[in-house]
């Protein structure tokens, strides 16, 4: 469990990179939800499709 978390995180920052751009907590916040809806979709678009 703690290694699925582990991996998860390191997938996030070896995509985004390792440290936020923004300075206030309210900022920083929007930026990893934009960075973790797009790696969601990223890895959506690359499941195959069943029917």
């Amino acid at each position: 469990e703690r290694s699925l978390a582990e991996t998860g995180v390191y997938r996030f920052k070896q995509l985004t990179g390792d440290k936020l751009t923004n300075r206030t907590f309210n900022s920083q916040h929007t930026e990893v939800m934009i960075k973790a809806k797009v790696i969601n979709t990223m890895s959506r678009l690359g499941m195959p499709e069943y029917q």
